[in-house]
């Protein structure tokens, strides 16, 4: 048990992921007295949750309505931002002011002007932000890539299909809702960036154009992967959860993923195999970003790899954003 001081971790935002993320983190040998949620919205079901996970040997578990209140009267150290999309520029910049290292979860924040404010706040006042891209973290995925790299093949096409059928309850068994002005790309692209930066060792990926169904809930983007090309479909009205990574090489062979059900299989040459036999014995991906994040805290400065993933992912986040509303634009004329 690692020695705990009288500092506090928060996790701000109270609805699915604020439940998820309280509760990975109530699994980790935390180095602090308090794990303090603030929610105004689901206080009940954060605090039933909270009563499930107290013992003995694990912080205190207490809530907050407000930052006002948690910055009042406690004295926090950390913080993991969760709540609604719309409200984590607001949230990570008072939190910077009061000089307190953050992981914001995806999308971190949905513009690149937002996303150099909150960098050029956290440098002036020596905190980290880890940006929160569990992606990044998945087994399967690196074992896909070294797989792709042991073919010796140059890649020369991908498609990667992502669907979800709405209202699905996942993980912890929190219903999946969505902010009304939060768009399908704000949502999902900062995971598509991870994918492809795994699976690829990209960072600069770029949307050429993109065409849209189901009015604007079915996007089909046409993208720009270093010198590959292919094209991302997300679909949030799916009939099922869809998951799938097929990249044509330069042979017209082809190798693919399905994560549609973690850790999912692989196809290579008409050979099918476990992505990864020693996933349920593995940490969690969550739990991996958790505990990088809390390596990072009391540093003073942000990696310049995390620098490039804040950048990066919400960059490709907002040119999506804008292809999406020039499409609905296009189609509602």
């Amino acid at each position: 048990m690692a020695s705990k001081n009288n500092k506090t971790i928060a996790v701000i935002g109270g609805g699915r992921w604020g439940h998820v993320t309280l509760k990975e983190l109530a699994s980790i040998d935390l180095p602090y007295e308090n794990i303090v949620f603030v929610t105004r919205h689901n206080s009940a079901s954060m605090q039933d949750l909270a009563n499930k996970l107290k013992a003995s040997d694990k912080p205190n578990i207490v809530h907050c309505y407000n930052l006002d209140d948690l910055l009042a009267n406690y004295n926090v150290a950390a913080a993991i931002v969760v709540n609604n999309a719309e409200q984590h520029f607001v949230s990570a910049m008072r939190l910077i002011e009061n000089n307190i290292d953050i992981l914001i979860e995806k999308p971190i924040v949905l513009n690149i002007e937002d996303a150099n404010t909150l960098l050029t706040a956290a440098t002036r006042n020596k905190v980290v932000i880890i940006p929160g891209l569990n992606y990044s973290y998945l087994s399967f995925l690196q074992t896909f890539r070294k797989l792709l790299i042991g073919s010796g093949k140059r890649p020369k096409s991908f498609a990667l299909e992502w669907g979800d059928q709405a209202g699905v309850f996942k993980y912890f068994s929190e219903m999946q809702t969505f902010s009304k002005n939060t768009t399908l790309a704000d949502d999902e692209m900062s995971h598509i960036w991870a994918i492809l930066n795994t699976v690829f060792d990209v960072v600069d990926i770029e949307i050429n154009s993109c065409s849209i169904q189901k009015s604007g809930k079915y996007v089909d983007y046409m993208i720009t992967c270093g010198n590959i090309s292919g094209n991302v479909i997300l679909d949030g009205a799916a009939p099922q959860r869809k998951r799938v990574l097929e990249i044509i090489l330069e042979d017209s062979e082809s190798i693919s993923i399905d994560f549609t059900h973690e850790p999912g299989e692989i196809n290579y040459k008409n050979e099918f195999f476990n992505a990864d036999p020693d996933w349920g014995t593995r940490k969690r991906p969550l739990i991996q970003e958790y505990e990088y994040f809390l390596s990072q805290c009391g540093k003073r400065v942000i990696s310049e790899k995390d620098i490039t993933a804040i950048l990066k992912s919400v960059a490709l986040t907002e040119q999506a954003t804008k292809w999406l509303q020039l499409s609905l634009q296009a189609a509602s004329n």
